[in-house]
């Protein structure tokens, strides 16, 4: 399923229009009979009461078209308008005038309503939302805004209808006030905004209606769900060899838990060969927990981490490994930035680069642009500004188009951590992850993430390996969750599930991501 920004979506829609000749009413009405047919299926349009908001523009004319439908099965449906409904333009207006002659009651929002509006929405079962839609290019003030915070604070079940009012389409950042959904019906394809930032929250449980686009339409866009290729079965002839050796370079004294469940989580996910390479002292705490792991021991600095010393070791040790995984809990100790940076560099081999292994490229991004082997960056987002030079909060405004170019201008493959991790190839491919909870918003559940990633580059292209990697990660989370709530997702719970969902996926593929791709009629 395809993802675009809000003015791809609106090219797509003219492009629509003008190529095939076909009316923009025609758009609206399909748009209407598959929120409808959602709808339906829920029994949401047999509510006892229902209130449709309507603002003035395309989203307002969807809205009334919507309630021609209910109004089919259910009389029991009041319209109230943000602007004189006579002053709607092409298809809208149309809809409004057929709306009028059916006699499906409607009212204007003002001064004088108020105390009325009060008492439906305090009334009424179900509330639809077709105030604002994706054109929305200010912060919600006034008399809206005190309209969003009465229906937010209704009893009502709310659907919105494209996007919940007052949600940003490209960046999912709130505009002053925004409808807390239950049920969004994204036209035509999924927006950026519908699934970062505040866009998961906001808008509930989300559906797709097409409109009747041609699936060789959106076919050249580049952003879409992550769902990963099958899994191919394991090799019955294979060996520990034949299925992917990893080097970890993880771990310091005060980082113990991260090189375990990096180094870890290679062997649940199916590698065969997994060797931690850090000092004597993570060594010995994590020895006991691991057996299957091989250790390397390195020399210290004073303050526990890894020393330079250790750079032609290194080297040595990953011209015997497929993949090398630098970072995860080497600390900030300037000697050991100083290593990684030096290994980043000079390493051959496809490379992982997570924590402060982020920190310590970032200081020189050229070695980044320079290596020829395939290179993937897992940083959260405070990482990921302290790679682009940016604030977090510029980043929050334009992570696609921020992403999309790091990607490209650092030659590397970014998966960038967040309640929606996407996905950059250097090619401008972007994947948008919806598996996982907030339950895995916690220490360590990203250093799993770096073992899963790690095993699969053995076998598979980068770009591959972090599609399947981020989504078995995530739906490890989800197993997790099942059995013990979103605050029991602890890593080394997860840890013990990946080989499941790894089984889960690979035997149940279809089952297993159709829960994961928002519904599309």
């Amino acid at each position: 399923m395809k993802i675009l920004s809000v003015q791809e979506m609106r090219d797509l829609d003219n492009s629509y229009i003008d190529k095939f000749g076909i009316p923009q009413g025609v758009l609206m009405e399909n748009a209407s009979l598959g929120a409808f047919e959602i709808m339906r299926k829920k029994n949401l349009h047999l509510s006892e009461k229902i209130l449709v908001f309507c603002g003035g523009g395309n989203n307002g004319g969807d809205g009334i078209a919507l309630a021609r439908k209910i109004f089919s099965f259910n009389d029991n449906i009041k319209i109230y308008f943000l602007k004189e409904p006579n002053r709607f333009k092409d298809a809208s207006l149309t809809n409004f005038k057929v709306a009028d002659n059916l006699g499906i009651k409607w009212e204007i929002l003002n001064g004088n309503s108020t105390d009325r509006i009060k008492k439906d929405i305090s009334e009424a079962d179900l509330i639809i939302d077709a105030i604002f839609g994706t054109g929305l290019d200010r912060d919600i003030t006034g008399t809206p805004g005190e309209l969003i915070d009465m229906i937010n604070l209704s009893r009502a079940k709310i659907v919105s209808l494209d996007i919940p009012s007052g949600l940003n389409g490209n960046n999912g950042c709130i505009m002053g006030r925004c409808i807390e959904a239950d049920y969004t019906i994204s036209f035509g394809t999924l927006k950026y905004g519908h699934l970062i930032n505040k866009g998961r929250k906001f808008c509930g449980k989300l559906f797709n209606c097409n409109i009747s686009f041609p699936e060789y339409f959106t076919t050249d866009f580049k952003t879409s769900i992550n769902i990963p290729d099958p899994l191919l079965p394991r090799n019955i002839t294979g060996h520990k060899g034949s299925f992917g050796k990893a080097l970890f370079i993880s771990g310091s004294r005060d980082y113990l838990g991260a090189p375990l469940l990096n180094s870890y989580s290679f062997l649940n996910s199916g590698g065969g060969y997994s060797t931690l390479f850090s000092t004597e002292e993570v060594i010995n705490s994590v020895s006991n927990f691991a057996r299957e792991l091989v250790f390397k021991r390195g020399a210290a600095t004073d303050l526990g981490s890894l020393s330079l010393s250790n750079f032609e070791d290194i080297i040595e040790l990953s011209k015997k490994n497929d993949v090398v995984a630098i970072g995860s809990g080497i600390s900030i100790d300037p000697h050991t930035l100083n290593l990684a940076r030096k290994v980043i560099e000079k390493c051959r081999n496809p490379i992982i680069i997570d924590g402060d292994g982020i920190s310590a490229i970032s200081e020189n991004l050229e070695i980044l642009k320079n290596r020829k082997s395939p290179t993937i960056l897992t940083p959260h987002i405070g990482e990921f500004s302290r790679l682009t030079g940016l604030s977090i909060e510029q980043i929050q405004r334009d992570r696609v188009n921020i992403l999309r170019e790091a990607a490209k201008n650092l030659k590397s493959y970014i998966v960038l951590k967040d309640a929606t991790t996407i996905i950059a190839s250097p090619q401008g491919e972007l994947l948008f992850s919806t598996t996982g909870n907030s339950g895995m918003g916690v220490a360590g559940s990203g250093d799993l993430l770096v073992g899963i990633i790690a095993m699969k580059l053995c076998t598979l292209p980068p770009l591959e390996a972090c599609s399947t990697g981020v989504f078995v990660h995530g739906y490890t989370g989800d197993i997790t969750s099942e059995r013990y709530g979103e605050d029991g997702v602890l890593p080394t719970r997860m840890l013990e599930n990946i080989s499941l969902a790894i089984k889960n996926l690979r035997k149940n593929y279809f089952k297993v991501c159709k829960k994961y791709i928002p519904r599309e009629i």
